[in-house]
């Protein structure tokens, strides 16, 4: 009777914490759903927005850095960072259209297209930021937008339709002067080049002409059959633009000029290597030229 009463006993005992278990479980799961719930009725502005998604893509960042390339961990960490733009895309898509005039919205469209791996949400926040600049076309937004349509993975059609708007209502701006340094690292298609060439025709700002020279130089010496005419511009610069500044007044625009002249001259695939002198690990003089004739690899670093 005594070992029943105890059987008993611990059933009722093992009856009362699965009970508990299964209550707090069910708590907890409608507390995330609150939480979850809660998150998503905050996410009222693209600030909100923005601030969401950085904290979460600071904890993907740090899952890749925990995880080693090309294992499926990585991987697995790495789409999880890129997921969490497509994540939040149709509410962003949302807010910017009640809210065109919001700051972050440029910022917030850009960084979709540029960093989304889906191509039908790329191509939605392409034709997002195209609608709101076509509605305002002379705002800062619409400028933004505008330039991350002229220089980035916008399809043909869509970059001379944004390429269009940015010359009637910017064509004069000094502002320009960003987009043509922005197209320096662009590839020299015939829209570029030709845009480059309008920014040399129609503006009176030489802190824009002297960025449209030099990018229009770059694209042209990239080519064997246009580099004389690159090389022409480049070397005009230093005379035509002698105090024009770029990167927010960092540098002097003939200062990187000289750079890139002495690379076009000097370090082209089959040209002589200009002559380097130093001292090897052992502390010994040498010169490059000692090796003249043998294999060399060299090895440039440094430490800031």
């Amino acid at each position: 009777m005594s070992k029943l009463k105890n059987s008993l006993f611990l059933m009722m005992i093992l009856s009362a914490l699965v009970t508990v278990s299964v209550r707090g479980q069910d708590e907890k799961s409608q507390d995330e759903k609150d939480k979850s719930s809660e998150t998503k009725d905050d996410l009222k502005t693209l600030k909100d927005i923005q601030d969401a998604m950085s904290k979460e893509q600071s904890k993907a960042i740090q899952g890749l850095r925990g995880s080693k390339p090309g294992t499926a961990e990585y991987n697995k960490a790495l789409a999880n960072y890129y997921g969490i733009t497509d994540k939040y895309a149709d509410r962003i898509f949302a807010l910017v259209k009640e809210n065109p005039a919001d700051r972050f919205g440029s910022r917030m469209l850009s960084n979709i297209a540029r960093t989304t791996r889906n191509a039908k949400i790329r191509g939605q926040a392409m034709a997002t930021m195209l609608e709101i600049a076509k509605a305002d076309p002379k705002s800062q937004n619409s400028f933004q937008m505008l330039m991350m349509l002229v220089t980035g993975p916008t399809s043909p059609m869509m970059k001379d339709e944004a390429t269009n708007l940015l010359m009637q209502n910017f064509g004069d701006s000094e502002k320009m002067g960003d987009l043509a340094m922005s197209l320096t690292r662009s590839r020299p298609t015939p829209q570029n080049l030709q845009l480059l060439k309008n920014l040399l025709e129609k503006s009176s700002h030489d802190s824009v002409k002297g960025p449209a020279t030099y990018a229009l130089a770059k694209l042209l010496s990239g080519d064997e059959k246009t580099r004389e005419e690159g090389m022409e511009l480049l070397k005009s610069i230093p005379e035509k633009y002698p105090d024009v500044k770029v990167y927010n007044g960092r540098m002097k625009l003939a200062d990187m000029v000289a750079g890139e002249i002495f690379e076009l001259e000097n370090l082209q695939i089959g040209m002589d290597v200009p002559d380097i002198e130093g001292e090897d690990v052992d502390g010994v003089q040498f010169k490059l030229s000692d090796y003249k004739g043998k294999v060399v690899v060299i090895d440039f670093w440094g430490d800031w």
